[in-house]
């Protein structure tokens, strides 16, 4: 999973600003599943500023992006399988969604009036396509 927050066109660092979702483990848990993983998000300078205040480039920063924060998460998701039909043909829908939370400030620095300290919580939802008239 990935989550991109750019502020705009003209701000777009993807080097910066993206965070990233990565289990480790899933588990049952009660009626779904319990992803185990880790959030890696906000390279910061060596000087620790989220935006990179300081150019060091005519056209703006351009690094070091020396640090990445990553912290444990835990993703409660359900499953469903939706077998829908079409005329004669069918297709199976394979659902997803969960959600997590984690606290912007104390987990990865990041200060905004925006928001206050969480936690903020982020939902999922992912939803493929299994191929035409085949069983799952």
């Amino acid at each position: 999973m990935c989550i991109n927050d750019t502020l705009n066109a003209t701000t777009a660092r993807p080097e910066s600003d993206t965070a990233r979702f990565v289990a480790n483990s899933v588990v049952k848990y009660g009626d779904g599943y319990l992803a185990h993983g880790t959030l890696t998000a906000f390279y910061r300078d060596a000087v620790g500023s989220l935006y990179f205040t300081t150019a060091d480039t005519a056209a703006g920063y351009t690094g070091p992006f020396n640090q990445m924060i990553s912290k444990p998460v835990d993703l409660y998701f359900n499953y469903e399988k939706n077998k829908v039909f079409s005329g004669a043909n069918f297709n199976y829908w394979f659902v997803f969604e969960g959600e997590f939370s984690f606290k912007p400030q104390t987990d990865f620095y990041l200060v905004s009036s925006h928001f206050a300290d969480g936690p903020i919580k982020v939902s999922c939802h992912v939803q493929m396509q299994g191929t035409t008239n085949k069983e799952y």
